[in-house]
């Protein structure tokens, strides 16, 4: 047996207040699509939406899709995944609404917090670049680069600007 599981993410800057972040999920037996609109200041969950094209049970796990109401107002910061799981899950709740739900929004805060650092990057400010990359969370890269070095994207960027 081979079965593939396919996530798509879009992160689409609308104005200067939000962000729009939509969400796929695919496989053999779901087609799931959850829409989120951020405050970008805040990162606070202003609208929630979702759709369930393909489920295994058809007049049940639509259901779940009203739990979407009890994510507006979610911040994403430090707690964001335990509030999303408990506005998500339960007995009327999906596991993959949650899934999907979730690797948006660390999607969506990657995508802002490198353009924020790119902004930071081209004042020269280490000492906020540094804050920034604590923000975005622990990982090997970020604990094994040094305090000023930049991600390999945003230098060949810097590079490229440079030479124009």
């Amino acid at each position: 047996m081979r079965a593939r599981r396919t996530f798509q993410f879009d992160v689409i800057d609308e104005d200067q207040q939000t962000i729009t972040l939509e969400g796929r999920l695919q496989d053999p037996f779901h087609h799931i699509t959850v829409g989120l609109v951020l405050e970008k200041r805040g990162l606070r969950i202003v609208l929630a939406t979702g759709s369930m094209d393909r489920v295994p049970y058809p007049l049940g796990c639509p259901r779940s899709l009203c739990a979407l109401d009890r994510v507006k107002g979610l911040e994403i910061r430090p707690g964001f995944v335990r509030s999303l799981r408990s506005a998500l899950s339960g007995e009327l709740g999906c596991p993959y609404l949650v899934e999907l739900t979730e690797g948006i929004c660390r999607f969506a805060l990657v995508v802002i917090k490198s353009d924020e650092a790119r902004q930071i990057a081209a004042t020269g400010d280490d000492e906020r670049f540094a804050l920034l990359r604590n923000e975005m969370g622990e990982c090997a890269g970020h604990t094994l680069a040094k305090a000023h070095q930049l991600p390999d994207w945003l230098e060949r960027e810097m590079k490229d600007k440079s030479r124009d």
